[in-house]
């Protein structure tokens, strides 16, 4: 499935009103909900799941929840970064307890633990849609480089 038939899936589309923009005005009328939440917690499904699920289609929805996340203006900067040397090669400052969780999560796939972890500190305040979005972008570039996934 390509980028574009993940952000225009019909049985989404041929509503009046998309299950996201009702989702996003949620916020409004029920007490409790969160969308910010939501998008963050689909982020994470999408990203833990992708090696043994749909590949790069979740890769690519989780990067469009991501740029929802962005666009309802959650882009709160950086706030306490460490800088994470733990995990090799990885180029994005993230909080060394959001390592952990995320290696509990995805095993020993590097390029995978970044992404999850970031998502990790966007839900901590620590982090934002815009540097999760250039995360997943980096993540959706080793998958291509790898060329395992489809």
């Amino acid at each position: 499935m390509s980028e574009r038939d993940v952000k225009n899936q019909k049985h989404y589309t041929s509503a009046i009103l998309e299950p996201i923009q009702a989702m996003y005005n949620m916020d409004k009328y029920i007490a409790g909900f969160n969308f910010s939440s939501y998008c963050l917690g689909n982020v994470l499904k999408y990203l833990v799941r992708y090696p043994n699920k749909n590949g790069m289609e979740d890769i690519r929805k989780a990067r469009v929840y991501a740029e929802f996340l962005h666009n309802a203006g959650y882009n709160i900067d950086l706030k306490t970064p460490v800088l994470c040397d733990e995990v090799e090669g990885l180029t994005t400052d993230v909080d060394y307890d959001n390592i952990s969780i995320a290696k509990d999560l995805c095993g020993d796939r590097e390029h995978q633990i970044l992404a999850v972890a970031t998502v990790l500190q966007t839900m901590n305040g620590g982090a934002s849609a815009r540097i999760l979005i250039s995360c997943i972008d980096e993540l959706i570039a080793k998958e291509k480089e790898l060329g395992e996934l489809q």
